[in-house]
């Protein structure tokens, strides 16, 4: 019998647990038939969780906010790994048994169908916790103290939560309160860099885009409860630098098709959306309007590189603030080395505790180039033969 490595935790509007579903696909034991999440820093993550349509405990799945939590083990990684975990990943049932938490979202629809062979199947969607940062805008009028500020990039990014869609968001023009309950903030670390700028009537989830591209810094809404979560920021990286020779001492992590921990390959370098010139309009009008431009080494190396575009910065006069957020575009348009491969799990390269999200690793190509590359997103898949696949997307860090 095949040992149960994924299972599926639902919990209603209150944050009770209501059901549990596990299971190692059509051909094993349980409900659960199949599985597909993607975790992703910044953005929003989502899954498709797959049940047998049979099973009357579904009906806790058409609950539009449910919420859903993957519990994944891997009992070759051994148990010790897990006192590491923060908290919101582990409980006193992993202990004994290894589970931890690996995702966790909504429910934001689902249908119900058969299979081509008959089978009954129930299917729900979602999203994960991120996504209840696209679900506002910066909605204060321009040059107002909640619209406009400065200050670090994970301060700022708070005050933005908290003002739109925690404790202090109060209500919109119609009354009705903008508050998401049990959100709270919390900056782990931040760059010391300071951020300037007015974000009135912007989505909230582009605005914090904006300011993780500038910090830089990785941001996540994370479970710390029943029915709690909590914006959490890091300034530079979410994850451990487990590149050869890194200065932390981390024990490093390599894939390559040498190291036989990868298939699936695929990597290149993409400069199609490059730009390597920013020309920023700041406050004036016309002739008189300020105008700044700013430019990487790319843009001069050779001619036909070049690649200008133009961003509004009328909220600010300021020299320093203007060239900051025009580096920070710079940075988020950058052309760029990237790799994408399924993982074989061997005894040094184990997701979850070798690598995982927002993970700085190296990648060595099949003619010996040696890449540092981040881990931006995951994607996990339990098929309906109960076959596990990890897939990682990784991209040149900023």
């Amino acid at each position: 019998m095949a040992i149960q490595t994924y299972q599926v935790r639902v919990k209603d509007l209150t944050g009770a647990t209501v059901a549990i579903f596990g299971g190692t696909g059509y051909g094993g034991v349980g409900d659960l038939q199949s599985i597909t999440y993607t975790r992703r820093l910044r953005t929003l993550g989502q899954f498709t969780l797959y049940i047998d349509g049979r099973d009357s405990r579904i009906d806790y799945l058409k609950t539009i906010n449910a919420q859903v939590e993957v519990w994944r083990r891997d009992p070759q990684a051994g148990l010790t790994w897990l006192a590491a975990l923060p908290s919101w990943q582990i409980d006193a049932y992993t202990a004994t048994t290894g589970w931890y938490k690996d995702f966790e979202g909504f429910v934001r629809g689902w249908n119900r169908g058969y299979t081509d062979d008959g089978r009954r199947v129930f299917v729900a969607q979602g999203r994960g916790y991120n996504d209840i940062l696209a679900g506002e805008t910066v909605n204060y009028p321009k040059n107002s103290a909640q619209s406009e500020k400065t200050g670090t990039p994970g301060a700022v990014a708070a005050a933005y939560v908290n003002q739109n869609i925690g404790a202090g968001a109060g209500v919109d023009s119609q009354g009705l309160s903008r508050v998401r309950l049990g959100l709270t903030e919390f900056v782990e670390s931040d760059t010391g860099v300071a951020w300037s700028g007015d974000k009135s009537y912007i989505n909230l989830l582009d605005v914090l885009q904006e300011l993780a591209q500038f910090g830089p810094g990785d941001y996540q809404v994370i479970g710390t409860g029943p029915a709690t979560f909590q914006f959490r920021w890091r300034g530079t990286r979410w994850g451990l630098d487990c590149t050869p020779g890194n200065s932390a001492g981390n024990i490093p992590c390599v894939f390559s098709t040498a190291n036989n921990n990868v298939s699936n390959v695929a990597y290149g370098y993409n400069a199609l959306d490059e730009a390597n010139v920013i020309y920023v309009q700041g406050q004036g009008s016309e002739a008189l309007r300020k105008s700044r431009s700013r430019a990487t080494a790319a843009a001069t190396a050779f001619n036909w590189s070049r690649r200008a575009v133009s961003r509004d910065a009328r909220d600010s006069n300021s020299n320093t603030v203007i060239d900051n957020r025009a580096d920070s575009e710079l940075d988020a348009m950058r052309a760029r080395y990237y790799a994408k491969f399924d993982v074989r799990q061997t005894p040094a390269t184990r997701y979850g505790r070798d690598w995982d999200l927002g993970y700085l690793v190296r990648f060595t190509d099949d003619d010996g180039n040696n890449y540092d590359l981040k881990i931006n997103g995951v994607t996990v898949n339990m098929n309906q033969e109960g076959d596990e696949t990890i897939t990682p997307e990784l991209e040149e860090e900023m």
